[in-house]
């Protein structure tokens, strides 16, 4: 891949993150929720592409093996962005910007098995368990962690919200940052995966 694509890539994920943070910044008093759960929606989002690419790897050799790199890059990238705006939401709502309980602790563990599936991809490049490449045998295990962490709040209690259920109870200018941002998502995961079709 070109360097020139990598920079449009990074330009439009940056693009999304970035009109997240000005809504954010620019609410007063700030608020923290308008970067945070379109963050994690896109971070459920990248997760979920890089577990059915691979679901769809373990019978069909045609799918691609970087498109699923992709989803899991860009899903780590707005995991990131949940964790560093729920801690800095955390701060001021409960009085520490990290408390170990479920919803927080699910996130992270699960942003770890992305992590470290990406991060084993070149070491399990060319590995197969049975005909299907290791790799996508492995990270099919991410689902489990991600309904995990999604049901943890209504199973467990803990501080975090459990959630909103539909449109309607959304705040116009976070369904719209999150369109925003979906937007910047998918263009950046279109880009990606074309430049890897030349």
């Amino acid at each position: 891949m070109t360097k020139r694509r990598i920079t449009i890539i990074a330009a439009m994920m940056l693009a999304g993150i970035v009109a997240l943070a000005v809504v954010c910044l620019t609410a007063w008093p700030p608020d923290w929720w308008m970067l945070h759960i379109p963050s994690a929606i896109l971070a459920y989002a990248g997760f979920l592409g890089c577990i059915i690419v691979n679901i769809g790897l373990l019978f069909c050799k045609s799918w691609s093996e970087t498109l699923a790199d992709a989803f899991c890059e860009i899903g780590l990238a707005f995991a990131a962005t949940t964790m560093i705006s729920g801690a800095i939401w955390a701060h001021g709502a409960w009085g520490a910007p990290w408390v170990w309980e479920p919803r927080l602790t699910g996130t992270f563990l699960m942003t770890l098995i992305f992590l470290s599936w990406r991060m084993s991809r070149p070491w399990l490049r060319g590995r197969h368990l049975g005909r299907a490449p290791a790799s996508a045998a492995l990270i099919v295990l991410g689902l489990p962690a991600m309904a995990l962490t999604h049901l943890a709040a209504r199973w467990m209690g803990g501080l975090h919200p459990t959630g909103m259920h539909g449109f309607s109870q959304i705040n116009p200018n976070i369904l719209a940052m999150c369109f925003v941002a979906m937007a910047a998502f998918g263009s950046a995961a279109f880009v990606w995966r074309t430049s890897f079709a030349e």
